[in-house]
């Protein structure tokens, strides 16, 4: 396939997903990994509730400090602590959600339904956790260099946009990589040595198709941290109370681009090469 038939493949591939992440099966999904966030961001604003404070109280004070014991100290601490929490959790968070994500994307219209997807995953969690932590980690590490690339560029603009710039080539190049494993990894009968191979032979029949995937996933992910960033500056600055909204409404968008990125892989993966089913 040409550079520009994979390209045409790669936009409607993502459209497709796009449309079908708000509908069933791939819409359980995405309810999933919005909720959890936004129960721990409820959890830790109302950590003074009775009855949960003992369990709770220790952990705010872990992840906020002394001053995030206080009110409204505690919900200005909100976005660090859950970022914290979230740094501790989405090595195994993260893989979970995208192989139930592309179980359904995958087998969805075959007759498995959303808790079938979610026991296949499971019970194949530890292939996913080999092939996915490391690429959450490595993610991770460098939104963290982003971030703070970001806060720099007004006292040395030259080289924090060089950073940025880096850093984005970065995030396309692990979401490109992921997007050419999930397929062979929602596979049932494909061995986890086998993955380098499968990597390779996906780049060399679609290249240019997981390339520019990466490339949109990681444009969109950068355009929306930026976004919710100022949302969230806004809300924590003049309506405190509302953080836990906000909050919710960032992890909305956060799990529709984890949807995205595991039925898109397995779509593209489709429309890239017939072999692939």
């Amino acid at each position: 396939m040409e550079a520009l038939e994979q390209l045409a493949a790669t936009g409607h591939a993502s459209a497709r997903v796009l449309r079908d992440a708000f509908a069933p099966p791939l819409a359980a999904v995405l309810l999933a990994a919005t909720l959890v966030p936004a129960a721990a961001a409820w959890l830790l604003a109302g950590f003074a509730w009775p009855g949960l404070s003992p369990v709770l109280l220790p952990v705010v004070s872990r992840l906020g400090g002394e001053a995030a014991l206080h009110y409204p100290g505690t919900l200005w601490a909100l976005p660090p602590m859950l970022a914290r929490l979230g740094a501790v959790t989405a090595w195994l968070l993260v893989p979970l959600a995208t192989g139930w994500a592309a179980t359904l994307a995958a087998y969805g219209r075959g007759g498995v339904d959303v808790v079938g997807a979610l026991l296949a995953t499971l019970q194949r969690l530890p292939r996913w956790l080999v092939a996915g932590a490391p690429l959450v980690i490595a993610r991770d590490v460098v939104l963290g260099i982003q971030a703070r690339a970001l806060t720099a560029v007004a006292h040395r603009p030259a080289g924090a946009a060089a950073e940025v710039l880096l850093t984005f080539v970065a995030d396309a190049a692990i979401l490109a990589l992921g997007a050419m494993l999930v397929p062979a990894l929602v596979h049932r009968d494909t061995p986890l040595a086998a993955l380098p191979g499968q990597a390779r032979a996906a780049w060399s029949w679609g290249g240019a198709g997981h390339a520019a995937f990466g490339a949109g996933l990681a444009a969109l992910g950068f355009a929306m941290r930026l976004a919710g960033d100022r949302v969230m500056g806004s809300v924590i600055g003049t309506h405190p109370d509302a953080a836990p909204v906000a909050l919710a409404a960032v992890a909305a968008v956060a799990a529709l681009g984890l949807v995205a990125f595991a039925g898109g892989s397995v779509v593209l993966a489709a429309a890239l090469d017939d072999r692939w089913r």
